[in-house]
């Protein structure tokens, strides 16, 4: 009997400052949030979701002003409609979820085994087994982009093994 293929995920290894990285989350998050459920893991998930929250409103207000500037027709049937899309996410820490979450930031300890997600960000670093645990999360043809850089355990376990 052959084993079925590993899952296909795609990672993005993003190397931006700390203090970037709300800024980068709230121009991504409308993307991928648009593809399935969404994990943000960060140290001071709470924290996080202030910052990206406010950031999100900032975007919501600029395509409000695209569509209130807009004369043509289906230029702003369009708009109308993103405005719809981005106002429609539901943003949660891991304690406060519902079933209409759609962008859950939370830690690693706080993932239940059952949560699956399209996209997953993770703002902290961690060990290989810690990315191994979170990458049962993710869904095939998943998203995963780290802002920590890859494991340094994982390359000298690749390393060691050559």
């Amino acid at each position: 009997m052959s084993q079925p293929p590993p899952p296909d995920w795609f990672i993005d290894i993003r190397q931006i400052t700390p203090q970037r990285i709300s800024l980068d989350l709230a121009r991504h998050l409308p993307r991928r949030a648009a593809v399935g459920p969404v994990a943000v893991i960060a140290e001071r998930p709470v924290v996080l979701l202030s910052v990206v929250k406010k950031r999100w409103s900032i975007i919501v207000r600029e395509v409000q002003r695209q569509y209130s500037s807009t004369l043509q027709v289906a230029k702003k049937e369009g708009l109308r409609r993103e405005l719809e899309r981005l106002r429609s996410y539901q943003f949660a820490i891991a304690a406060k979820r519902t079933t209409a979450t759609n962008i859950l930031f939370s830690t690693l300890a706080d993932l239940q085994a059952t949560d699956r997600f399209a996209t997953i960000y993770l703002t902290v670093p961690t060990a290989h087994a810690q990315l191994a645990s979170l990458m049962k999360h993710l869904s095939p043809q998943g998203f995963l982009v780290t802002y920590t850089g890859w494991p340094e355990d994982l390359g000298r376990d690749l390393a060691s093994s050559a």
